[in-house]
């Protein structure tokens, strides 16, 4: 951002600026460590890191990159009720 602009920014959203660059430097300072240190880098290794909140890396993720964030999907039949399909092909008949 240039100065000029950010010295017409009101306190509170200069303050908002200069929190969220400090975020986006320290998960890029825990990227890079991770990435020296040849371990994966993860949204709870940098959590792990960073000390930051878990919510707060995830709303960085174009910078940890959507392949080392954690895909909620592949577990959705885990905790779902497994439904055993109908067997339309037997004959039995229900009495009443």
């Amino acid at each position: 951002m240039d100065k000029d602009k950010f010295n017409q920014l009101p306190g509170v959203q200069q303050n908002a600026y200069l929190k969220r660059q400090w975020t986006k430097s320290r998960i890029e300072e825990a990227i890079s460590y991770l990435k020296e240190n040849n371990l994966p880098v993860t949204a709870m290794a940098i959590v792990h890191e960073t000390g930051l909140s878990k919510a707060t890396v995830y709303r960085y993720r174009e910078l940890i990159g959507n392949e080392n964030l954690r895909n909620y999907t592949k577990f959705q039949n885990t905790f779902a009720p497994q439904i055993k399909p109908l067997d339309t092909t037997s004959t039995a008949q229900i009495s009443s």
